[in-house]
């Protein structure tokens, strides 16, 4: 950043070219950068077109005062939001300091002006007005990663949304096609289909259906967590691929129901399996094997 950049702007606003002299004289030394005007029309029109970052203005002047300047100042967008810093000589009751308040003025310096007093006034505004900026710059910052990531999730909420249609069209024509398999036999077995062969067509369709359920599942399940399939099978290379996918499903927090529902194995079958599993992986019998493979990796 350069030095230029860093550099405030002040608007020195007074119908007086002596004391806009005066205030000049006394921020000479300060890292600000001055512009004055001695009518409230010019003024208006410099502020509008090269905006600074801070106005020091006279309260009484010919044509309109300091008060109805910062009333203008405040109803025009590209000025609304610069602070402004009232000077008056007469104007000194508490009244008149609640009048320029009310009207929009950040703070007041009293004639004569004190060079102290001045640029302690500035710097704390300016500071302010600093603070105020970066946390807005941070609240826009925040905003957009707020809309980035709502973004990202509704577009996932999408590819979900569409990797369960096309789940669901395959599941329907794995589905059709078992009935009509069935409707086959029983038109051409004359009433002579045995209970084998049906078990055997349920038997084709229930694997056919797992497999399309857990390609779904491995998807994603190695789109999140691959580093547990691949750190399993590394520190038990024993076990089989349906220790693995079984070993995958706790992983996930399925229950011995909800496994036996998706692989079509009996209850009995999931528990028989689960002790295997157990032996495999030589897990003390005061070790749960659910939260064991939860944690694991």
């Amino acid at each position: 950043m350069t030095i230029e950049e860093t550099v405030n702007h002040i608007m020195i606003v007074d119908d007086e070219q002596e004391n806009i002299d005066i205030v000049r004289r006394k921020l000479q030394d300060a890292p600000y950068r001055c512009s004055s005007e001695t009518d409230t029309e010019l003024a208006f029109a410099a502020v509008v077109n090269n905006v600074p970052d801070l106005i020091v203005m006279d309260w009484q002047m010919p044509g309109m005062s300091g008060i109805e300047m910062i009333q203008r100042f405040k109803r025009n967008e590209r000025s609304a939001k610069i602070p402004v810093i009232i000077m008056t000589g007469l104007m000194k009751e508490s009244v008149h300091l609640q009048e320029a308040f009310d009207a929009g003025a950040s703070d007041y310096i009293r004639k004569p002006v004190d060079t102290l007093e001045l640029r302690s006034r500035i710097a704390a505004i300016l500071e302010l007005r600093a603070e105020q900026s970066k946390r807005l710059l941070l609240e826009q910052e925040l905003h957009a990663q707020k809309q980035q990531h709502l973004h990202r999730e509704i577009e996932r909420k999408k590819r979900e949304l569409t990797e369960i249609t096309v789940q669901l069209v395959s599941n329907n024509r794995l589905t059709d096609q078992f009935i009509k398999t069935l409707e086959k036999m029983i038109d051409g077995s004359f009433g002579q289909l045995t209970r084998s062969a049906i078990d055997r067509q349920v038997t084709m369709f229930k694997k056919e259906l797992f497999k399309l359920q857990w390609a779904t599942i491995e998807e994603k399940f190695i789109g999140n967590d691959y580093h547990f399939k691949e750190e399993l099978m590394r520190r038990y290379p024993d076990l089989t691929v349906n220790d693995v996918k079984l070993a995958i499903l706790y992983h996930l927090k399925m229950s011995n129901k909800e496994i036996s529902e998706i692989t079509f194995i009996s209850y009995e079958g999931v528990r028989k399996a689960r002790t295997r599993l157990r032996k495999k992986l030589n897990l003390d019998s005061s070790v749960n094997l659910g939260e064991y493979l939860c944690d694991f990796g």
